[in-house]
């Protein structure tokens, strides 16, 4: 058992540290082309997050009725949408049919073209809040979190 889990480890560690050094990845191959998606999705991910923190504080401090319950379910939403981001392009990955690392790559395509819609609807949510804070119209402030509930996740 003792030499499992170490095998396991130096497994992790080797993939791991071949996953940094992409010289070592022919031109040709799925960890080559991945590699531009999972650094823009990394990136995507993190401004996302950002998004999400600056909408949840503007939904706790300027709605006047449940401004917790708003800016909880508005998390949650998210998080059922990356969710639905990782199952959906798991599977879209898996049914290319596609041999050895290249489900991956597929998989990093759709993470990468769904970071993209989410930049631009919470990026258009974030903009009617802040139009409706700006006009001091606050309680118009919950309709424009429609459009980033737009389908159940």
């Amino acid at each position: 058992m003792k030499w499992n889990f170490i095998t396991i480890l130096l497994m992790l560690f080797s993939a791991s540290t071949e996953a940094e050094n992409t010289s070592n990845w022919s031109k040709g191959g799925a960890n080559y082309a991945g590699a531009p998606h999972s650094e823009a999705v990394s990136k995507k991910h993190i401004r996302i997050n950002e998004i999400v923190s600056k909408i949840q504080f503007d939904l706790r401090n300027n709605i006047s009725m449940y401004p917790e319950h708003l800016s909880d379910l508005f998390k949650k939403r998210n998080d059922s949408w990356k969710e639905y981001v990782e199952t959906t392009c798991n599977t879209i990955g898996i049914m290319t049919g596609s041999g050895g690392s290249w489900p991956s790559y597929y998989t990093l395509k759709c993470e990468n073209n769904m970071a993209d819609q989410r930049l631009f609807t919470l990026t258009n949510t974030s903009m009617c809040i802040n139009r409706h804070i700006r006009n001091k119209e606050k309680y118009d402030i919950a309709a424009c979190l429609y459009q980033s509930f737009s389908v159940k996740y």
